[in-house]
Parts: structure tokens; sequence; C-alpha cells
């Protein structure tokens, strides 16, 4: 029925130039129109755009042969024009004024243009069909923004995210100290930081949108149980992910992608974090070109249960070049780093090696024993693998074969078993990947720079962390199942760059869960111990 109305509107307004066509008079008469459809007359006074192609055609015609304000309302029981779509008495028509002189207000001196009109009064329901849809538009974006906004001048100044977050941090705190009679002065406080953080991906005034799931009663953190959701392509997202990947020395996509969602879901994350790193161009110089495999069956120790570091595999890597603090000149000292690569949870354990003696490695042994657990078997490759290049390797293989041999001695006294894989084989692929990932990311942290003794412990043990906490198993893409497992389980029971669980000593046990008796119990443990010490 409204396009009927429609019509009929369009057909007045050809029918009136037409007339004014014929008619020669002196002045351009001013013609008026009348309609008891608020919904036409909505259409004709609203844009052409914003209607389907049949009400948007006949608008576009009808506003181009006359004024949109030329239009006003009629009341249904004052149109004359009801007699013949609705019919009509005799009696009424006949001694009714309506029909023969038309509604009262047309015979005053100034009839009003508009009786009655009321966008208001037309529902959403009542123009919903003829809406256009339009799908350039998601419902989980950032508050809009125009070219010039603010937000997008905050971006502007950076793409370091913790720069931005700074400069929100001291917007925010010149807005408070304007508005209130305490001053905030000083260096920036972790809520304010926080708060800054909220601000940037908030979605409108209620405040920032998060997802759902079932893990409301867990232990986690909020960010961990109702991740914060950020669209693909908005630029601050591009941004949090670079500062992930840089944050945590140049991981993968996969690793990339679970540190992130710790906090952020990005909604298409996993093909923003592979696209990005993609484009990363220190990523993209240090990824060698690989040739495929043939695998074979893996050894008993690979898939036979055992705890983490009872079968090792260990590789020496370097030279590397640091210099320490007392020297003079910048002379600079060779040391080699060591990596121990659990054959069962895939766990790893980084420590440095001053120099290629028995003595020195016996140290860096000892030093493993200490931290972890004594191992059972020792796996490492063959001697006969390596060219003329790989000195540290041969001389290694000396130190453990020859019986009289210092190092042969102490395995042998600590009841160590040391194999060495056949040679030519690809046995020793587990600690080769290793390697491959401690080199990853130390050349893209320290690159050509000479480090300090202290530096290059703290830089290699930071690298231990994140590849013990790097994912085992392939992410989930539902939003409650964000955890996945990681070597960091089997050592600590959690990833190693995980946030600390709260304190549970001071609860009463009636009111834990069973899980939180069970970190409460560990607690407990732990403080005993410190009471002995």
């Amino acid at each position: 029925m409204p396009r009927l109305e429609l019509l009929g509107a369009l057909l007045a307004a050809r029918l009136a130039n037409k007339v004014k066509a014929i008619v020669d008079l002196k002045r351009p008469p001013q013609v008026f129109f009348w309609t008891d459809s608020k919904i036409t007359l909505h259409w004709i006074k609203g844009s052409n755009k914003r209607w389907k192609s049949f009400v948007s055609n006949r608008v576009t015609e009808l506003q181009s042969l006359c004024d949109t304000s030329a239009w006003a309302h009629c009341p249904g029981k004052q149109n004359p024009a009801d007699f013949l779509s609705r019919g009509v008495n005799v009696e009424i028509l006949l001694n009714g004024d309506l029909w023969w002189k038309g509604p009262q207000f047309l015979r005053e001196v100034d009839f009003p243009t508009d009786t009655g009109n009321d966008d208001a009064s037309i529902s959403l329901h009542d123009i919903s069909d003829e809406l256009k849809k339009t799908s350039d538009y998601s419902p989980l974006t950032f508050t809009v923004l125009n070219e010039n906004s603010f937000i997008d001048g905050i971006l502007k100044i950076s793409n370091n995210y913790m720069s931005i977050i700074r400069v929100m941090c001291y917007v925010l705190r010149f807005i408070h100290n304007v508005k209130n009679i305490e001053r905030l002065t000083g260096n920036l406080t972790i809520k304010e930081l926080q708060r800054a953080e909220i601000y940037l991906v908030q979605q409108d005034e209620s405040g920032i949108l998060r997802v759902g799931g079932r893990l409301k009663y867990s232990d986690l953190s909020l960010d961990e149980k109702h991740s914060i959701v950020l669209p693909d392509k908005h630029p601050l997202t591009l941004i949090i992910v670079r500062y992930y990947h840089l944050k945590y020395l140049h991981v993968g996509s996969n690793a990339l992608l679970y540190h992130i969602r710790r906090k952020f879901w990005i909604i298409d994350g996993r093909n923003v974090c592979q696209k990005l790193v993609f484009q990363c161009i220190t990523c993209f110089k240090n990824k060698p070109v690989l040739e495929s495999q043939i695998m074979g069956d893996l050894p008993r120790e690979r898939v036979t249960p055992s705890f983490p570091f009872c079968y090792v595999g260990i590789d020496f890597c370097g030279p590397f070049h640091i210099k320490f603090k007392n020297q003079r000149k910048g002379v600079l000292n060779k040391v080699y780093v060591c990596i121990f690569v659990c054959l069962s949870t895939k766990a790893i354990h980084l420590d440095f090696v001053s120099d290629l003696t028995s003595d020195a490695f016996i140290a860096c042994l000892k030093r493993f024993f200490s931290r972890r657990e004594k191992s059972s078997k020792i796996f490492s490759d063959n001697a006969k693998n390596f060219g003329g290049a790989s000195t540290e390797l041969k001389k290694l293989y000396k130190m453990v074969s020859h019986p009289n041999e210092t190092l042969a001695n102490f395995l042998l006294s600590e009841n160590i078993e040391w194999k060495f894989i056949p040679p030519k084989s690809p046995n020793g692929g587990l600690w080769e990947a290793g390697v491959k990932s401690f080199k990853h990311h130390l050349e893209r942290v320290i690159g050509n720079a000479h480090l300090t003794l202290e530096e290059f412990l703290t830089i290699i043990l930071e690298i231990e962390s994140v590849l013990n906490s790097r994912p085992l198993t392939p992410l989930s893409t539902k939003f409650d199942n964000f955890e996945t497992l990681s070597p960091g389980h089997f050592l600590i029971g959690r990833p190693l760059t995980s946030i600390v669980e709260p304190d549970l000593l001071n609860i009463s046990e009636n009111r834990l869960s069973k899980w939180k008796k069970l970190r409460n119990i560990v607690n407990k443990f732990g403080g005993c111990g410190k009471k002995i010490i």
C-alpha cells in the first residue's frame, strides 16, 4: 500500500507540471500537494539513497519535479480523495462539504502548510522493508572516527603500542588535572596505563566489547576469561599485533596468536598474525628455505612417557663473542651455548659454556642437573657427521668416548648413559630444531651487537622462557578454549610467560573449589619450604 501511495504522489506531481506548462500565467503558480500517507511523506522529504530501487527511483523523479517543501500532510478524515478509493454513501456525499468544497483548513485565508506531520510516529518496522541492505559495516568496530579525529591523530604519532599508551596517559592526566584540584604528577602508574588502554579499545561510551564463554567462575583473569574483541583491519589492531610480535622476540604466527588471545580476541586473528609475520622484514631475512625430509619411526625415548629431561638431546651452539665490564679495551671473548632438549616434553634448557674444556662442560652439566633433574640418557650428534668447521663437537665426542677423559668418568659415576646417533642419520632433528629456534630469536634480538656476560645470560634465559611457552598443539578457534599445551605445563604447570596466580593462603578452604584447594596445597608446601630454609 505505501508504494501505491507513492505512485499516486508521483502522478500528482507529473500532472501539476503538465498543467503549469499548458496554462499561461503571468507569474509561476505556487502549487501545494497534500497526502494522508505519512510514510510517503517521509520518503519524499528524506534522502533517496536510503531506499531500495523502486522507492529510490520514484522519490528521485518526484524531487526533481517539485520542491519537497510543497508537500504536507492531510489527515485521512479530511481527505476527499478517500471517497473515491474507499467508497461513500450517496447521502453523505450530497450533504457533506468535504467533497464539494475541500477540507476546512484550505478555506482559511492563511492555511497551514503542514498539519500534524510527525516523523516520530513512523516506526522502523513501517519502513524497514524498503531500507537498502548494506554490508559495508560491522557491528564489531571501534568508535566511529572521522579522518581528523582525536584517536586517529594519536595513532599517527607512532606505530609503537607502548608509546601510544603513554601519550594517551599524559592526555588523560592533563584532562584530569584541568578538571580536578588534586593534580597527578610524577611517573605514570599501572592504573593510568590500564585506563589509557581501555580508552583506546573501547567500542563506545558504554565500554569495551568482550567475548562470552563459560569461564565466568574460573580462576583466570578477566582478560583471559573474556578477551577484548578487536576488528581485524583497524590500525590499532595491527599496532597491537606488531607489538606482541616484537615483545616475544619475533615468534611465529601460531605462538603470536596464542599470546595475543590471552588479552585480545581479534576477528580472523590467525590470518592477521600470519600476514604480519610474513610482512616482517627481520623474519623474512632470517627465514631459511628448507628441503622436505623423509621421516622415519620415532625412537623409544620419544614416545615413552617420562618426567621432564629424563631423556635429553644435547647440542652446542656458537661461538658467540661477548665482552667483560672490567676490560679496558674492547677485546671480545668466545663463549658457547649448550642446548638441552627433553625428548618427551620438548622442553628446552639453555646454559652457557665458557670454553670447550671438560671442566667447563662438567660444570654446565652439574648446573643442568641441579636446576632440572638428573637424566638417565643423553643423546648427541656423532662427530663423523661434521666437517672441519665443527671442532667443538669433535672435542665433545672425544671427551665422552675416550675412557680416560674426565667427562667420561663423571658420567659413569653419575650412572648416566651417553649415546651418539648413527653417522649421517637425521635422528638429531629435535635438538637441531632447538638450535634453530634459539638462533631465530637471538639473531633478531641482538643482531651484530656485542653484549656483556650478564646481558648475554639474560637474553638466553628470556629466550628459554619464550621457547618453553610455545604451543605444542594447534590453537582452538573457540573463545572459551584459549589455553593450549606448552612445555611450561610439564615444568611449572603453566606457560612461563603466563600471569601469576592469585594468593589463596588467606582464604578459607570451605570457600575454595577443588582446583583452588589443589593450588592452595601447592602454595602451602612452598611456604613450608621457605620456613625450613
